[in-house]
């Protein structure tokens, strides 16, 4: 009986270690399900004509813009960029008439573990950018890029309650219209609802339970 008692708590364990996995939990992160700019176009959300809004993202006046945009130094062709960042991206900056610029997704996860990982790179000809990374009202990091710096990964992992949780990326320092262009945002880590089981998930577990109550009745029988 006791064999059984364990290996029914293993069974157990194992489902709900499984549905604890860590997964996706940004929209967009990187900014393709945005506006169709078109070859070498870009828009501020929320000035101008503007871009409406960024599917998933909120922000002061962040701007999307397409890999071969010439009006930003064609970015797609500075160094490290490759097929997988896809045709557009993203920038934040301290501008000289816009001000602070900021980026910011609202996640829903589910406690413990994160790993957040982007990549970045400087816009050609006009100076350098530092921003900061935020995650539920914690700087995770304060970064910086020089004009013309190429693509390169960040990545941190770190500990965050259950709940809401605002990232946010915002640029800071003198405003010199330089920008540090976004891409390939991920936030991976345990979902809001990770700990309840998936209905094929608890049906095998419940299968796996009934075989092994009847390896337990046969093994009293036989005793």
């Amino acid at each position: 009986m006791k064999k059984f008692t364990a290996l029914a708590a293993m069974a157990a364990f194992s489902l709900f270690s499984h549905a604890a996995h860590s997964t996706e939990l940004l929209t967009n992160g990187s900014f393709e399900s945005a506006v169709n700019l078109g070859a070498g176009g870009y828009c501020y959300e929320g000035f101008g004509a503007g871009c409406g809004s960024i599917p998933g993202w909120t922000g002061s006046t962040p701007t999307v813009i397409a890999k071969d945009s010439g009006v930003w130094s064609n970015p797609g062709m500075q160094a490290g960029f490759d097929a997988s960042f896809g045709s557009q991206l993203a920038g934040v900056q301290t501008h000289p008439a816009l001000g602070q610029s900021s980026l910011s997704q609202m996640v829903n996860g589910g406690g413990g573990s994160y790993t957040l990982s982007w990549y970045d790179a400087g816009r050609t000809g006009d100076g350098g950018q530092t921003y900061q990374v935020n995650f539920g009202g914690t700087t995770i990091g304060t970064f910086g890029v020089n004009a013309g710096q190429g693509w390169s990964l960040n990545s941190f992992t770190f500990t965050a309650a259950a709940g809401s949780q605002l990232l946010s990326f915002t640029g800071v320092g003198a405003q010199t219209d330089g920008t540090v262009f976004l891409d390939k945002v991920s936030l991976t880590g345990p979902s809001a609802v990770s700990a309840v089981p998936e209905p094929e998930s608890l049906a095998m577990m419940l299968a796996g339970l009934g075989v092994l109550g009847g390896v337990a009745r046969r093994q009293r029988k036989a005793a």
